[in-house]
This record gives C-alpha cells, structure tokens and sequence, in this order.
C-alpha cells in the first residue's frame, strides 16, 4: 500500500458511509445528538482479519451499520435496512482495492430498545467482505 492509500477498513468505512447517504438516509460516523431526528444509520465498527502475502494484504474485513427509528415505523425502518444490505453487497472495486461481499455470512437482526424516553427499533446489519 502506497504512503497515502487508504487502509481496507477505512476505505470500507467511507463507502459504507457514501451509499448510505446516496440512498437520502440520514448518516452519522457515531451516535448523533439527542435533537437528531428519526429514523437514522450510524456507521458502526469495523474487525480487521488480514493475511501478509509477499507481495500485499489481503484478507476479510467484518462491519456494523445500525439503523434507529420509532418503533411505529417498523417497515421503514425495515425497508432501509434491506436498501442499505442490496447496495453494500454490490461493492466490488473501492480505489483499486477489490471487494467481495460474504453474502452467506452476513445478516440483520432487529431489536426493541428501550435505552430512551421512547421505545425504539434498532436494525443492525452485519457485513462481511473479503478484499485482495
């Protein structure tokens, strides 16, 4: 990897963050502020599992989105879930790095919370890739 290139996490990362708002979300790198408005996607972390070859990195990289909203917008929130799951299982090529979705491994789980004065839903997507 040349001086200035990105690192496989953090190319992931910026991606990650660029579909969710192409897609209008509302997207933040950490948890906003109490005023944000619902719902919301919140870049989560990012597991790193590389493998030196002689020549360059490779390896598997695993990622958390999470998507909050009222818990009587269920369906949109679901909705957007699904949207941002379709388009990151699309990414193949970010700045010469090469991506692979592990679609098999990866999932959506959905959850009531009640960590605020409303009770929520929190999607949280589970991705998988391996970059070479």
């Amino acid at each position: 990897m040349g001086v200035n290139m990105k690192q496989p996490d953090q190319l992931l990362h910026d991606e990650l963050f660029r579909i969710s708002e192409g897609l209008g979300f509302a997207t933040y790198p950490y948890l906003p502020p109490d005023s944000a408005s619902y719902p919301f996607v919140v870049m989560g972390e990012i597991q790193t599992l590389p493998r030196a070859t002689k020549s360059r990195l490779i390896g598997r990289l695993s990622s958390t989105v999470h998507v909050w909203g009222r818990v009587d917008d269920r369906k949109q929130l679901s909705d957007m879930a699904g949207q941002l799951l379709s388009s990151y299982f699309a990414i193949k090529n970010i700045d010469g790095l090469h991506f692979s979705a592990e679609v098999n491994e990866s999932s959506i789980d959905s959850n009531r919370d009640n960590s605020t004065d409303e009770e929520l839903y929190h999607f949280i997507i589970y991705l998988f890739y391996k970059f070479y």
